[in-house]
């Protein structure tokens, strides 16, 4: 984990602990964490560091989520199939049906959601998944012949759900073709290499870009230019369905259009872009999309699917009607920071990522220096919670898929939390299952590298 050779300063271990200056000296002067001097500067050293970590984690992974009995065999099948599965999923491929239309940190695989769908829905029932993310619970519904709907307070998520669950029709995809046509005009022309189409498609003005901070950071000029040109042909789109696919398109490559260095890396790495690579970037984007769109008409339902921009804690029960699951992962507390990642999409498809951030819970930036976080994201999900069984049947199924947290250096069980949080709503938990994550699919955030496990929890509405 440490290089041992290496002592380390304070400034690294707040990054890998993910606290704040006044945290980590607090944690010393109690003499909870070991440390060393050399002349007046505090040092860590890294063998010592790992142990105290790994006492940590053994020391906090003992609490248990206590169960209640299941009352009728529904439960009783309920419980059996979860405590009797293999969730590893680890070898499964993830990028079936539309799954991997747009980049999403921190998906969790398709097989959970799947499984859940099948074991505690029928065809026909209504999925709620009040965190929807990228879509993916909504995407396995549609598949499954469920209906879904999603929430999330990220328009970006909820642009990606839509861009997956929805099912073009024949003008849609002539639609999608005519961009296409469009865009590789645009190529010829920006390169200087015309061809017969450029002659039949009109040129087109670029939208201005977004006055976003340190614009010229993150975008070069040519970048901003055919961005500029990409998204004044998609608002040509007249075809409903057909825009909100081509939009999804848009904000899949605006990563990698920009300075951004990755998806899940919030720093400025200079890039070359040559003229014409970010037309190109978004024309194979978006042949790739429809090719996937196309074998989704196989795989898609007649089910309703929709998602919509809203909090988790504020759901208008009128507008969603009464669902027969909740099958969601909610986010991990200081795990993620969903809004910066989607800080330049948001800008440019019009949106003010203030806002975002304000109403995300469980993000790091918001979380980080709070000495009430957990019990800032214990009040966030049991507002959550109530809000969501006002949308639910009774005698119904709520499925939470819920990972660690790291506060303070310390690891918490949000397991533990959740199931406390749910009892005292009048909940009864049934089942709790725990899956290792991945290290591949870890957050790239130190503060919950040290996250390795999560839980499938689930709740029964009285």
């Amino acid at each position: 984990m440490f290089h041992p050779d290496h002592l380390l300063t304070e400034a690294e271990v707040e990054d890998i602990l993910g606290v704040s200056r006044t945290t980590l000296w607090r944690l010393r002067t109690r003499g909870d964490i070991p440390f060393v001097r050399v002349g007046s500067n505090v040092r860590y050293e890294p063998a010592a560091l790992e142990a105290w970590l790994a006492q940590q984690s053994a020391e906090e992974h003992h609490d248990e989520v206590p169960l209640d009995e299941p009352r009728d065999d529904s439960e009783r099948e309920w419980k059996r199939i979860l405590d009797d599965s293999d969730w590893a999923f680890e070898d499964e491929r993830t990028d079936e049906w539309t799954h991997n239309l747009h980049p999403y940190p921190a998906k969790f695989p398709p097989q959970i959601p799947r499984r859940l769908i099948n074991v505690l829905t029928s065809p026909g029932d209504t999925v709620l998944d009040p965190f929807c993310g990228s879509g993916t619970t909504l995407v396995e519904a549609r598949a499954l012949g469920r209906s879904s709907i999603g929430i999330d307070s990220n328009p970006v998520a909820v642009l990606a759900s839509l861009a997956k669950t929805l099912v073009l029709d024949s003008p849609g995809f002539s639609a999608l073709d005519g961009l296409d046509k469009a865009v590789e005009a645009d190529i010829s022309r920006i390169t200087g290499q015309p061809i017969l189409m450029a002659t039949v498609t009109p040129d087109i003005a670029p939208v201005t870009p977004p006055q976003i901070p340190n614009r010229e950071r993150w975008f070069t000029p040519q970048a901003m230019h055919e961005l500029g040109m990409i998204l004044a042909r998609v608002d040509e789109l007249a075809h409903p369905s057909a825009a909100t696919v081509a939009r999804a398109c848009f904000s899949a490559i605006l990563v990698q259009a920009s300075n951004q260095d990755s998806e899940t890396r919030y720093t400025a790495r200079a890039k070359t872009v040559e003229v014409g690579d970010v037309l190109r970037r978004f024309r194979e984007k978006l042949m790739h999309t429809v090719r996937m769109h196309r074998g989704w008409l196989r795989g898609a339902s007649s089910s309703a699917a929709t998602a919509l921009v809203g909090d988790a804690r504020q759901l208008d029960a009128s507008e969603i009607g009464l669902v027969d699951a909740v099958i969601t992962s909610p986010p991990y507390a200081n795990a993620f920071d969903y809004h910066l990642y989607h800080r330049h999409r948001l800008y440019w498809l019009g949106f003010d990522p203030k806002q975002v951030r304000e109403a995300e819970i469980g993000s790091h930036l918001n979380h980080q220096g709070q000495a009430n976080a957990i019990s800032i994201y214990q009040d966030d999900l049991r507002e959550c919670l109530a809000s969501v069984m006002t949308c639910l049947q009774p005698r119904r199924p709520i499925a939470f898929v819920v990972g660690d947290s790291v506060f303070g250096g310390r690891l918490v069980n949000n397991a533990v939390v959740l199931s406390g949080v749910s009892r005292r709503l009048g909940l009864r938990t049934i089942a709790c299952v725990g899956r290792v994550i991945h290290p591949r699919k870890r957050s790239m955030i130190h503060a919950a590298r040290r996250a390795r496990k999560e839980h499938i929890l689930l709740l029964v509405k009285e």
